[in-house]
């Protein structure tokens, strides 16, 4: 089994070698726009480059593989591509609605892995 996807998002934060990417979610018309929130665990020979590269509301693309620990996967980076510099609106914030619940977050991180 391939154990190994590709991401391409928002940063939302970088803390404590945790970067956190915001993936927009498809909505119906009419909806309000919706982000699906994924941390992802950076290695030590990846977190000098993403701390001096990155900062909020940048455009990344993370290669990743996903590693059980427990009860519960974590998501370890391999390859972080910086795609574009930050979009923010005028007032400075960056707008993501997150709603998704827990089964939803792993029903999506399932479909991503096996496609």
């Amino acid at each position: 089994m391939l154990n190994q996807y590709v991401v391409a998002g928002r940063v939302a934060s970088y803390e404590k070698n945790i970067l956190t990417v915001s993936i927009p979610l498809p909505v119906e018309k009419g909806e309000e726009p919706r982000c699906a929130i994924i941390p992802f665990v950076v290695p030590k020979g990846l977190s000098k480059p993403v701390e001096e590269y990155i900062s909020k509301g940048d455009i990344v693309g993370v290669k990743a593989h996903l590693e059980n620990k427990g009860k519960s996967l974590i998501c370890i980076a391999e390859k972080i591509s910086f795609l574009s510099s930050k979009k923010i609106d005028n007032k400075g914030e960056y707008k993501c609605i997150l709603l998704l619940k827990r089964k939803e977050r792993d029903m999506l991180l399932t479909n991503v892995v096996t496609q």
